[in-house]
């Protein structure tokens, strides 16, 4: 036990045992003194002590909670406000609660519990400040209520249940050296092109999956079903990114996965803005692809809030289309043979292929690089300005 625990024991034992004191006192009192006075105290006493312990009980009776996150689905580092009302029938006493809302891991705050005192009000609600460090998805649980007597002496303990789930998301940016990336001229090509409609060569009727971008409005208000543009497609014409980081039993490596994760978010985000459509590959499980443009946004924030990183079994390499010749970014923490032999595959397939590792690299492993014809973006660096912010 911690000396806090210590010290609420001994409180609680030096209440009691005045309590006992008390009574024993005002016994020996009535039954020495006797009369009307002298038992009036000592049962008065009796009454005031028996209706406290009863009144707890009484008080949870009907009692229930509710918390409201003022968003759920935020950035690492954001501030959330987390409200929670308490409804109790209006009839029903109580001395005062002690509430305790229990917060996951790697959610900090101040203080996540209050004291409320009696009031005759319904509904009463407490509202902390919780700030997330870190991404994934947290769930809040429980919130614990306990019922006190009128002296501390005594207390019910009322759990509920109340899930309320949070996402948060990795923190990105748009990246300030982009004329690494921005030089190459298929690359360059493919930002600048976009959905030109000078280089539609026809329509189609729209598929299931279709980019709602990609939709022809226009055409599709003179029929009843919907079309979709078909562009000119030319060699070198996707733009595919690819997050891969295999599994690391090193603790000191999930900082520079974590550092990834992020690279990668604050690259799409640049890449949007520059009103690129993605392929995107994250792993969580198994792979999840994803079309990426400026109303998927908050789609692609999802999934990157989810990435884990991948096992070491061959198959659970990024399956990419046969058809999709363009251009490939890996995004990785750290070099591995997995990696590389990743890279080694969409060259061989006549890809163009960047790689961006967040981790410095040594001369070998940028030999390496080079040896198999992948180029190497460098390390992201992130300007001041806050990334794309389109929640659509």
């Amino acid at each position: 036990m911690n000396k806090k625990s210590l010290k609420t024991i001994g409180i609680l034992l030096f209440k009691w045992v005045l309590t006992i004191l008390i009574f024993s006192g005002s016994f020996v009192y009535a039954m020495f003194q006797g009369g009307f006075v002298s038992w009036f105290l000592f049962y008065g006493l009796a009454l005031v002590f028996l209706s406290s312990c009863f009144i707890p009980l009484l008080s949870v009776l009907g009692l229930r909670a509710e918390r409201t996150l003022s968003s759920t689905e935020v950035e690492a580092g954001d501030t959330i406000e987390v409200v929670i009302k308490l409804s109790k029938p209006r009839l029903i006493p109580f001395f005062y609660y002690e509430l305790i809302d229990y917060v996951p891991n790697s959610i900090l705050t101040e203080k996540s519990s209050a004291m409320i005192f009696f009031s005759f009000d319904k509904e009463i609600a407490f509202t902390y400040q919780a700030k997330p460090s870190k991404r994934g998805v947290y769930a809040f649980d429980q919130t614990v209520i306990y019922a006190n007597d009128l002296f501390g002496l005594f207390w019910v303990k009322r759990t509920v249940n109340v899930s309320t789930n949070l996402l948060v998301y990795p923190p990105y940016h748009f990246i300030e050296n982009t004329e690494n990336l921005y030089a190459f001229s298929k690359l360059a090509k493919r930002l600048n092109k976009g959905n030109d409609d000078h280089s539609i060569s026809g329509t189609r009727q729209y598929a299931p999956g279709d980019r709602l971008t990609r939709i022809d409005w226009k055409r599709s208000a003179n029929l009843n079903g919907l079309l979709t543009k078909e562009f000119e497609t030319e060699e070198n014409d996707e733009l595919s990114v690819i997050h891969f980081t295999p599994a690391n039993r090193s603790n000191h490596m999930d900082h520079w996965y974590e550092k990834s994760v992020e690279d990668v978010a604050s690259l799409c985000a640049t890449l949007i803005q520059k009103k690129a459509q993605l392929s995107l590959y994250v792993y969580n499980n198994k792979w999840t692809h994803v079309h990426v443009d400026e109303h998927s946004w908050m789609r692609a924030l999802r999934v990157f809030a989810l990435a884990q990183p991948v096992g070491n079994k061959q198959d659970q390499l990024p399956i990419v289309q046969e058809e999709n010749k363009g251009v490939f970014i890996v995004v990785t923490a750290y070099v591995t043979e997995q990696y590389l032999d990743l890279l080694k595959h969409f060259v061989q397939r006549k890809m163009d292929v960047y790689a961006v590792v967040a981790r410095d690299l040594s001369t070998d492993e940028l030999k390496e690089l080079r040896q198999l014809g992948v180029t190497y973006f460098g390390q992201i660096q992130s300007n001041s300005d806050r990334g794309y912010s389109n929640h659509a």
